[in-house]
């Protein structure tokens, strides 16, 4: 409680509350500045569009099939709690920064304030992580540990990403811009009316309450910017794979949110390692645009239609 109320006391805390409350306003400058470190071949169509699909990537060069079009490391990881039926790793045996294997290195460094809830391959991993884990920690400290292990890779992807806006200010201004369709709850709530959402959406909506209720009672700041946050992540999140293909949580990107879906897509994401290659799957031209599939293309198109509505909004 001690360490809870000195960092209320802290330039880090009214960092991130003001962080998030500027989330909830809306910039009204060209996104494209707000993405100055990606390559020249890229660019961002309709810069001053808002609309949903309005904007997007196309390329000013060629690509052949294969080829790496932009290579980069994703803004934030997530691995996932526990181990699935898709994958044997987690949080338990993966590094929470670099995401090496814990088994393969032989080595391992866990966090003592949160009880080994978050585990490095070493001192060196863990010092980097130490800017976000530091408040994460005290976050996760505000749980027992059955609570603790409750916790969804992707409500720990939103905290780290709150925590993260507090230094970061072009990260705010991307987060500003990027869709959420958080409206949709928002109208939903204040009629109390739901009837018109799938009931996989109408729980996306009462897992956003249950997140955003609980950062709000630790970070004591902007709700509704808090809430767009959960929809940013949503929306803009995705799979996190190992190097065989294996699904091992969820990163978020703000560069890779503006590729548009298609279920007939001219790129594929590769990982290898914390690092994603986009790749052409076929021959591009210039002036074309990039997209990606939002779900698995070899499931039938009325899943993917189902599925699109109640992830993306479509």
């Amino acid at each position: 409680m001690e360490d809870r109320n000195l960092f209320r006391q802290s330039l880090e805390y009214n960092r991130i509350r003001n962080a998030i409350k500027r989330v909830s306003e809306q910039s009204l400058c060209p996104i494209s500045q707000h993405y100055g470190y990606l390559p020249q071949h890229l660019n961002i169509k309709n810069p001053c569009q808002r609309g949903n699909a309005e904007r997007g990537i196309t390329l000013k060069q060629g690509f052949d099939p294969g080829d790496v079009i932009y290579d980069f490391h994703p803004k934030l990881e997530v691995v996932e709690i526990n181990q699935s039926s898709e994958s044997a790793d987690s949080k338990d045996n993966l590094c929470a920064h670099c995401l090496k294997s814990l088994n393969i290195s032989k080595m391992g460094v866990e966090c003592g304030g949160c009880d080994g809830f978050v585990k490095y391959c070493c001192e060196q991993c863990m010092v980097a992580d130490l800017a976000v884990h530091m408040i994460e920690c005290l976050y996760l400290r505000s749980f027992d540990s059955e609570e603790r292990n409750k916790i969804s890779c992707v409500e720990r992807l939103i905290l780290r990403l709150i925590i993260t806006l507090g230094s970061d200010d072009t990260l705010v201004r991307q987060c500003q811009d990027l869709t959420s369709h958080h409206e949709v709850y928002l109208e939903a709530k204040k009629s109390q009316d739901f009837s018109n959402l799938s009931l996989s959406q109408q729980s996306l909506c009462e897992v956003t309450e249950a997140y955003s209720l609980g950062f709000l009672r630790f970070f004591g700041c902007h709700l509704q910017g808090l809430i767009k946050l959960c929809f940013v992540v949503y929306v803009n999140s995705t799979v996190l794979q190992n190097y065989y293909d294996e699904p091992i949580g969820i990163m978020f990107d703000p560069f890779f949110s503006l590729i548009n879906h298609s279920c007939e897509p001219n790129t594929i994401l590769v990982w290898k390692g914390r690092r994603a290659a986009l790749k052409a799957l076929k021959k591009l031209q210039p002036g074309e645009e990039l997209l990606v599939s939002y779900c698995p293309v070899f499931m039938p198109k009325s899943e993917r239609e189902q599925q699109l509505q109640n992830s993306f909004f479509f």
